[in-house]
């Protein structure tokens, strides 16, 4: 963005065009881009249909322009340190990488490009992409994340309302807050620690979820195990099932009503509370292994001693 210190009009921008390391300066070619504002509608635009994929424009522009920046074939969008009520990006193959941005919503669709979020993305978040995605940190009302074939890795998420999804990749959260469903058909789902109302559903991969505290869970595997990890105290009625369902010694279940049926378990019980108003927590593995054990928060961060 432009520094608002050297601009306080902010009636400047600035682009520039550079070549990639090797190619002569002298040789660089800026013949095919396009600079137009529009006094009227107070839009710029900046763009070139035959600039070869190793030229580079570097566009600064002040805060609060919304953007909306698309590329073809294998062009990459970075966009640093914004401050803006829209920011749209639509790539084909190149990679998208936000770092810093705080916009009303934050839309990035791409056919088969990486997008990377590197230190915080405030706002409402959309995500389509068929390659893998890597956040940081998201904050905002609504996130909704897509990937059809890519893993989807993130380390915190501050939101209402979540969606996480990949049709065959792995999917791995840190620490999420808030509703969040997060879906996958053939990979695994690990999630660090969760506070909220969550729902995870795979069909073949395995579950391994840390809840800190929570207000409703519903975990489902059809073919793989599930890995469920809870505070010692952590208080909640549970609904277990899985082809055979082992709660680790230290859990301390209560009112417990236990069938096994044509191979199947079942449990039913209380954590830490004979019965009344306690949140659920809904856990099947339709032909895995289902373990219930506690952990503590400091655990949950797989801190490593040096």
């Amino acid at each position: 963005a432009l520094d608002p210190h050297g601009y306080p009009s902010a009636d400047r921008a600035f682009v520039a065009v550079t070549c990639a390391a090797g190619r002569s300066t002298s040789r660089c070619p800026d013949d095919g881009l396009t600079v137009e504002y529009d006094e009227t509608l107070k839009r710029m635009v900046v763009g070139s249909d035959t600039l070869p994929g190793d030229v580079r424009v570097d566009v600064v522009v002040p805060l609060k322009f919304d953007l909306d920046i698309g590329t073809s074939h294998k062009g990459c969008v970075k966009i640093k340190n914004m401050e803006c009520d829209n920011c749209q990006v639509d790539t084909e193959n190149g990679t998208t990488i936000l770092n810093s941005l705080k916009a009303n919503t934050v839309k990035v669709h791409s056919r088969g490009g990486k997008v990377i979020c590197l230190g915080t993305i405030y706002g409402n978040v959309d995500i389509q992409t068929s390659n893998n995605v890597e956040i940081n940190k998201l904050q905002g009302s609504t996130m909704n994340i897509l990937t059809t074939d890519g893993a989807l890795k993130t380390k915190y998420i501050y939101a209402e309302s979540s969606h996480l999804s990949s049709s065959i990749g792995n999917i791995e959260l840190g620490s999420i807050h808030g509703n969040v469903t997060v879906q996958t058909n053939a990979g695994t789902i690990k999630i660090g620690s969760s506070d909220g109302c969550l729902k995870a559903s795979t069909q073949q991969g395995d579950l391994d979820v840390y809840i800190s505290q929570l207000e409703a869970v519903d975990l489902f595997s059809q073919d793989g195990s599930i890995a469920l990890k809870v505070p010692i105290s952590l208080k909640a009625e549970l609904k277990l099932s899985g082809a055979k369902v082992e709660v680790s010694p230290e859990i301390h279940l209560q009112n417990i009503q236990s069938n096994t049926d044509q191979g199947h378990q079942t449990i039913h019980a209380f954590l830490n509370s004979e019965g009344g108003s306690n949140p659920l927590i809904k856990a099947h593995a339709g032909r895995g292994m289902l373990n219930l054990k506690s952990q503590t928060w400091i655990d949950s961060l797989n801190l490593k001693l040096v």
